[in-house]
């Protein structure tokens, strides 16, 4: 009996192609990921604005896959995913430590874009012999993608709350309504 059941199983997930799906659904291994699929999106806007031969090879060598990489690759038909050099990678995860420990202390300053560049001046990043300016065009775009995304999130909450405090005015307005109407008659 035991064996039928798990050979029913088996058969059930056999359609799911193994290492897909992440094994572990942890907070960091996930925020791991998007910071890898993000780094592969920064790589490719490199890579369009600057097709020297060297960048190419720097950022395509030792190259990182992940899960949600894999599960998001085009087939040949559609191109597009490029998978980020490990150095790249590793570069723009200190970025993001740096980012989620000081945004709640820096988000309400003027500048966030100057303190998080000041921020993140330590971190080692690969260097291109041809192109000087690498560092601060990814660690840029990663950090205007990440404040982007919270200024987001939080005028989301903002209006959440609005529309909150609006349906309880007008549900006070009513009953005061109803209350007056009382009152005169």
């Amino acid at each position: 009996m035991v064996v039928e059941e798990q050979s029913t199983i088996a058969s059930e997930t056999a359609y799911i192609p193994t290492g897909i799906l992440p094994v572990t659904t942890s907070h960091d291994h996930l925020n791991d990921q998007a910071v890898t699929y993000v780094s592969g999106y920064i790589t490719r806007k490199w890579l369009r604005k600057n097709p020297c031969p060297d960048c190419r090879t720097l950022l395509n060598k030792d190259t990182v896959s992940c899960p949600f990489l894999r599960y998001k690759e085009y087939t040949s038909v559609r191109v597009g995913l490029t998978k980020p050099a490990t150095l790249i990678k590793r570069a723009l995860s200190a970025v993001e430590r740096v980012f989620t420990s000081k945004w709640d202390e820096t988000c309400r300053e003027r500048g966030v874009m100057r303190r998080f560049l000041d921020l993140t001046k330590h971190i080692p990043f690969p260097t291109s012999p041809c192109h000087p300016h690498m560092r601060d065009f990814f660690v840029r775009s990663y950090l205007r993608l990440r404040i982007h995304q919270k200024c987001r999130l939080m005028t989301l909450a903002v209006r959440s709350q609005r529309k909150h405090v609006l349906a309880i005015g007008t549900h006070l307005k009513k009953r005061a309504q109803r209350h007056l109407l009382r009152i005169r008659r």
